[in-house]
């Protein structure tokens, strides 16, 4: 049996948390066994790449460019980001390829449109340690239809 937790521990030994880590516990023998307390730990760095591309180059060209869509009543949402450990939910209708900015729906604690950065998505990590993902099978549609019900 194996358990995925996310958390910090230190390197230094002075007991302050200094790494982020993803730990990796991997039980030598099933819970009935008379030796239950033997584990194995294991420690390993978030990784720093994205798990893969939010913005693919066929699509990137139709998303509108910052401010475009700002006199139309129901913009299109193009891409639909995720967390898959926790409930944010990011829908990108406008999308600025140099300074890696999209505006669109967030929906977490409120539901609002915002401003967010790629580059700082990339780096959230949920309670389990998962990155955000997108919905590859999500299609492009009006934000009417992306706000929870």
């Amino acid at each position: 049996m194996t358990w995925l937790f996310s958390g910090r521990y230190s390197t230094s030994g002075d007991g302050r948390a200094s790494k982020s880590c993803l730990v990796k516990i991997k039980q030598k023998y099933p819970f009935d066994s008379l030796l239950r307390s033997q584990f194995f730990i294991m420690v390993m760095p978030i990784p720093k790449s994205p798990a893969y591309k939010y913005i693919l180059k066929t699509l990137a060209p139709k998303i509108p460019e910052l401010g475009e869509t700002a006199e139309q009543s129901d913009p299109t949402a193009w891409i639909k980001l995720f967390t898959p450990d926790s409930n944010w939910t990011w829908h990108i209708v406008e999308y600025d390829p140099e300074d890696d900015v999209c505006y669109g729906l967030v929906d977490g604690v409120e539901t609002e449109f915002g401003s967010f950065s790629l580059a700082e998505l990339r780096e959230i990590r949920g309670a389990l340690g998962l990155p955000v993902e997108r919905d590859i099978h999500f299609t492009p549609r009006p934000v009417s239809e992306c706000k929870r019900r």
